[in-house]
């Protein structure tokens, strides 16, 4: 609990600083003098950053049509106001320059294109999270049974399934993986984000999908918010099979699947005990949401052949993708190839937060086996 209420306190504290810079930008460049002015501008934003916390803290006790489409409007404002922000440093750059150089500035309309251009990358933003696109990559696998030669996996992650992306959203998903005909479906964590509780309708179409090898899933870290329990529980109802920290065996490949680490926060998983399972002479794979580089290296040396993983979302909104890069360095998104080991880290099919992408495309991954 006390983990949660410091990281709630740390992003209240981001949102409200943000929103700050946003409005010292709106005043400084509209010459916006009056204090009466000053402090509605204030006012506003101020009520502006409160309103996505508040809406994912409300939106996990009570539902309803309204509280969505609150919580909708309030996770694209908080994508606009990224975008803001940086128009703000753009324009505090500009301001700097200007006076460096001694140019008279018309600070109205260097702001007035600022805050376009952040109009104009926020709809493309929405646009662009909107285009799903199916990767396909060829994976080799030394000694892979002849009868995987050729057969195809579809792997879905971050699909982030809610209040946001809801059933219909998944259908287009859907779609795309079943237009694949793939042999067997890999889900790889945060298929729900736990801002909706209607988690048996919300995947009702994965009812649609049948393969020959079936389709497996492993939690990512919103199964955990979600409450592992109640997503159970759903998935139980369809044709899908958990692994939870098991090894199984489809026609002579070892499919191990790794659950997130724990209904704790913050404790580190102890992947260990389920990569001893794994017989190295046979070939391998291996589910697990994310690519934390210190689990990935144990993978590795444990000799699995191929590593499925998310939960990046390759940043999904500028500039996060550079933060994250820090973070997960040369497994943040696409393939990573090392001998006989692969790592693919997918940028996920949905978003969380703002329903906005100008990173990258979304993605669904079909996998050719050779």
């Amino acid at each position: 609990m006390l983990i949660f209420i410091f990281f709630f306190l740390i992003l209240l504290l981001i949102v409200l600083g943000s929103h700050l810079l946003i409005g010292l930008f709106i005043i400084k460049f509209f010459l916006i003098t009056g204090g009466f002015y000053k402090n509605l501008v204030y006012a506003g934003l101020s009520a502006l950053a409160l309103s996505f916390v508040a809406s994912v803290i409300i939106i996990h006790w009570w539902q309803g049509p309204v509280l969505k489409i609150a919580y909708g409007l309030s996770s694209i404002w908080l994508g606009l106001a990224l975008n803001l922000i940086l128009a703000s440093i753009i324009g505090w750059l500009i301001i700097l320059v200007s006076r460096l150089a001694g140019w008279n500035l018309n600070h109205i309309w260097a702001s007035a294109l600022l805050l376009a251009f952040a109009l104009s990358f926020s709809i493309y933003g929405i646009w662009n999270a909107n285009q799903i696109k199916v990767k396909t990559i060829n994976i080799g696998i030394p000694n892979l049974p002849k009868t995987w030669v050729g057969r195809t996996a579809v792997q879905i992650s971050d699909t982030h399934l809610g209040a946001i992306n809801g059933a219909a959203f998944f259908k287009k998903i859907v779609a795309l993986a079943k237009k694949e005909n793939p042999d067997v479906i890999f889900i790889t964590g945060d298929l729900f984000d736990g801002s909706s509780k209607d988690f048996k309708n919300l995947i009702e179409p994965l009812k649609e999908l049948r393969t020959p090898m079936g389709m497996y899933f492993i939690t990512g870290n919103h199964e955990v918010y979600s409450g592992l329990g109640k997503v159970e529980a759903a998935l139980s109802l369809i044709p899908v099979r958990t692994l939870n920290d098991e090894v199984i065996n489809i026609e002579g490949v070892q499919i191990a699947g790794i659950y997130y680490p724990s209904e704790n926060i913050g404790t580190k998983k102890d992947v260990q005990p389920i990569l001893e399972k794994i017989d190295k002479s046979k070939p391998s794979i291996v589910l697990y949401h994310e690519p934390v580089p210190g689990i990935v290296e144990k993978i590795k040396k444990a000799g699995v052949n191929l590593l499925l993983t998310g939960h990046t979302h390759r940043g999904q909104i500028f500039p996060a993708n550079f933060f994250s890069w820090l973070i997960y360095r040369d497994y943040f998104y696409g393939v990573y190839k090392d001998g006989p080991f692969t790592l693919y880290t997918t940028s996920g099919a949905g978003t969380w937060g703002p329903p906005m992408r100008n990173t990258g495309a979304p993605e669904i991954v079909k996998i050719i086996f050779r």
